[in-house]
C-alpha cells in the first residue's frame, strides 16, 4: 500500500473541486442529515454536477447563507437521471424504507436492483442514493475513488468502478481502514480519494504537451468560416475560431517548432462552455487566466479559468491552454470584461447569455 498518510488525506480534501460540487448543500442534507423534502433530487442534481451556488439560486439555501440554483444540464433530455432523481425524490419516504440501516454483506439489497433497473439509472448512481440516507454505512463509490483505491493498494484492476457488490464490499472495507487510522471524518477521507482518483485519471496530465502533439506539419492557410483573433498577452499570438450549428467552438492555433508548423485544434462543447461561464458568473472578483502549464501539471496553480478547465475536462493541458484563446473571444463578443492587464489576465462576466451572443458576434465577423 502507498503511503496514503494524514498529510496526503488533508492535502486532497483541500484541493477538492468546490465550484461543480459545493460542499455545502452535500454537508446540509447528507452529513447532517437536514429534513428536506426534496433532498434526494437535490442532491442527485449535486451528484450529477448539475446543482451550482448562484447569487440568486431559488432551489436550496445552506446554513452558511450560500444559494444554490439548477444548471441548464438539469433536463429531462439530459443524461443525469432528472426523471428519476424527481421519482425518488417525490416517493422518498418508501425508498428510505427499503434501505437497511447497516452494511449488508456479500449481496446487495434488493433496493439496488430496483433503482438499477429504472432507465437511465446506473449502479453508481444507485449506491449513491443509499450513501445519501446512511452515508458512514454506504461509501461514495465511482471511478475516482476506485481508481484512488486501486492505485493506493497497487492493485491490478479494471480502470472503472465495477457494478458488483462484492466490489463495492472491497472497496467499503479499504474505505473503513481508512477512516479508523487516519481518525478524519468520513466526508474527509471521502474527498480526499474521490480528488486523489480524479487527478490520477490517466489523461493528459501524465504526459507533457510535446509528448502528446502529433507530427508537426506544415501551416497551411485557414477557409472561409474561420474568424482570425489575437491573444491578449504581452506576446499577442495569432488563432483562428469558429462555432457551429451545436454552439461547440473549435479553435485552431500555430505552434512554431525547429521541425516545422504545426496546427493544433481545440473544440469546447456547449455543455463545457456553459460550465465555463457559470463558473465565470459564480465568483464576485475578477477570474484570473491561471493556465501556466507547468503549474497545471504539478497542481500548484491558483483558482480560475485554466485550472478550471483542466480539473474539469479531462485533466487535458492543450485544453487548458486553449483559455488564452477562449479568453479573447468571449471578451470580444462582450461576454466577459477584461482587465487589460497583459500580464495577470483576469475575466469577469458582463453578460449571462453567451449562446446568442457569441453566435451573433461570429456572423458578424464572418461577413466581414
Amino acid at each position: 500500500m502507498k503511503n496514503f498518510c494524514n498529510k496526503e488525506i488533508k492535502k486532497w480534501s483541500e484541493a477538492y473541486d468546490h465550484f461543480k460540487y459545493p460542499f455545502g448543500i452535500y454537508k446540509n442534507l447528507v452529513i447532517e442529515n437536514k429534513i428536506n423534502d426534496r433532498k434526494l433530487e437535490l442532491m442527485g442534481a449535486w451528484k450529477t454536477g448539475s446543482l451550482r451556488v448562484f447569487k440568486d439560486g431559488q432551489e436550496y439555501k445552506d446554513t452558511d447563507g450560500n444559494q444554490y440554483g439548477f444548471t441548464k444540464r438539469w433536463k429531462p433530455e439530459a443524461p443525469v437521471g432528472y426523471s428519476v432523481w424527481l421519482e425518488l425524490s417525490e416517493n422518498s419516504t418508501e425508498y428510505y424504507k427499503k434501505i437497511p440501516d447497516t452494511f449488508p454483506t456479500h449481496i446487495a439489497p434488493p433496493i439496488v436492483e430496483e433503482l438499477v433497473s429504472k432507465n437511465g439509472f446506473g449502479y453508481i448512481w444507485s449506491l449513491f442514493v443509499l450513501h445519501c440516507i446512511h452515508p458512514e454505512e454506504y461509501p461514495l463509490y465511482d471511478q475516482h475513488v476506485y481508481r484512488a483505491y486501486r492505485d493506493i493498494n497497487n492493485l491490478k484492476l479494471t480502470n472503472l468502478a465495477p457494478n458488483c457488490w462484492d466490489d463495492y464490499e472491497k472497496y467499503r472495507a479499504f474505505f473503513i481502514e481508512m477512516v479508523k487510522s487516519s481518525g478524519e471524518p468520513f466526508w474527509v477521507v471521502d474527498r480526499a480519494l474521490w480528488t486523489y482518483g480524479k487527478f490520477k485519471k490517466p489523461e493528459v496530465s501524465k504526459l507533457s504537451i510535446n509528448q502528446k502533439r502529433p507530427k508537426p506539419l506544415k501551416f497551411v492557410p485557414l477557409d472561409d468560416g474561420w474568424v482570425h483573433l489575437i491573444t491578449l498577452g504581452g506576446k499577442a499570438k495569432s488563432f483562428w475560431w469558429k462555432i457551429n450549428d451545436d454552439l461547440d467552438i473549435t479553435i485552431k492555433r500555430k505552434f512554431n517548432l525547429s521541425n516545422g508548423n504545426l496546427l493544433n485544434t481545440v473544440i469546447f462543447s456547449r455543455d463545457e462552455l456553459n460550465d465555463i461561464c457559470e463558473m465565470i458568473d459564480h465568483y464576485d472578483e475578477w477570474v484570473p487566466l491561471a493556465n501556466n502549464v507547468a503549474k497545471l501539471g504539478n497542481g500548484t496553480e491558483q483558482d480560475g479559468l485554466g485550472r478550471f478547465i483542466y480539473n474539469n475536462f479531462g485533466n487535458d493541458l492543450l485544453k487548458a491552454q486553449a483559455s488564452s484563446q477562449l479568453g479573447p473571444i468571449f471578451y470580444s463578443a462582450g461576454i466577459w470584461e477584461w482587465n487589460q492587464h497583459k500580464s495577470g489576465i483576469k475575466f469577469k462576466t458582463i453578460k449571462q447569455d453567451w449562446s446568442t451572443v457569441v453566435k451573433s458576434y461570429y456572423l458578424s465577423s464572418v461577413e466581414n
